[in-house]
């Protein structure tokens, strides 16, 4: 799959509005992706596996 960095270089060579949109689109999904991986590291669980949040 392409990365939004080689959707650019495309881009800049063509200046085709087709391959804009694809950097854009790839650039959105990579942005989203990041913060995806953020907020699970800033909402997880403490513990193992949560065990310790278990309601019994």
């Amino acid at each position: 799959m392409m990365d939004a960095y080689a959707a650019w270089h495309i881009f800049e060579q063509t200046g085709k509005v087709e391959d804009y949109i694809r950097y854009s689109q790839l650039r959105s999904l990579e942005q989203f992706n990041s913060q995806e991986a953020i907020h699970a590291d800033q909402h997880r669980w403490i513990g193992d596996n949560g065990e310790n949040s278990r309601r019994k």
